[in-house]
């Protein structure tokens, strides 16, 4: 055999083989990819059951004056008063609150949807938005959202409020460390009617002093100076 041969058969092992390798290489990086491909809403559970605290950014409303008492909700309807939105880690995420629901009526949903979870309010339980959409549920319109005999639904209108820096601290739940504004502050400042939504009892070297979530209040108008 001659040495241009022997060397010719070298040379055609070193490439299978590095070919082969470079297919190792992509299978193993698609391989990787694919929990990168996972629905919207695993990612949504995984937030919500991870050890961290949910801010409640906008409450359910069970008291709302036009909601048409005793209203009866289709098999597939969920009630849109009932929806909240929290977020996690700098996301957020529409859920429904458990109770508002159950008090609304609705009952048997999946259980795969729902999720028990630690806010800043406290511990409670709620159904994720996509699950139920996903399970085929959507959500009904609520009577504020329908012309009636007084014209169409009253608009909200824009809070367009500053919040005063002084009034800002940092207050801890859950372990975390949150911003937000003193109660007794803000209304010193002439900041009236501010959103119950937003208030947290304080615990601690704070008991008893109402404290505003400043992620909350900006979510509905509010503005930092």
């Amino acid at each position: 055999m001659s040495v241009t041969h022997i060397l010719h058969r070298h040379f055609r092992r070193r490439v299978v083989g590095v070919i082969s390798g470079a297919a190792l290489i992509v299978a193993a990086v698609v391989s990787g990819a694919a929990p990168a491909r996972a629905s919207n809403d695993d990612l949504i559970r995984f937030l919500l059951g991870a050890a961290t605290v949910a801010v409640i950014v906008h409450s359910f409303n069970d008291r709302d004056p036009d909601l048409a008492p005793g209203r009866r909700y289709g098999p597939n309807e969920v009630p849109g008063h009932c929806a909240e939105t929290l977020r996690v880690r700098h996301r957020d995420m529409t859920v429904y609150n458990a109770r508002c629901l159950s008090q609304a009526g609705v009952v048997n949903l999946p259980q795969r949807c729902l999720e028990s979870v630690q806010t800043n309010r406290g511990s409670r339980d709620v159904y994720r938005g996509n699950c139920l959409e996903r399970s085929g549920y959507r959500v009904a319109a609520s009577p504020t959202d329908r012309p009636g005999r007084d014209g169409p639904a009253r608009p909200h209108r824009p809070v367009a409020e500053v919040l005063p820096q002084y009034c800002a601290l940092n207050y801890r739940q859950g372990g975390q460390r949150l911003r937000g504004y003193d109660g007794i502050c803000l209304e010193q400042a002439g900041l009236r009617r501010l959103p119950q939504a937003c208030a947290i009892q304080a615990r601690g070297r704070l008991r008893g002093q109402t404290i505003y979530d400043a992620d909350c209040l900006i979510s509905v108008g509010y503005r930092r100076r």
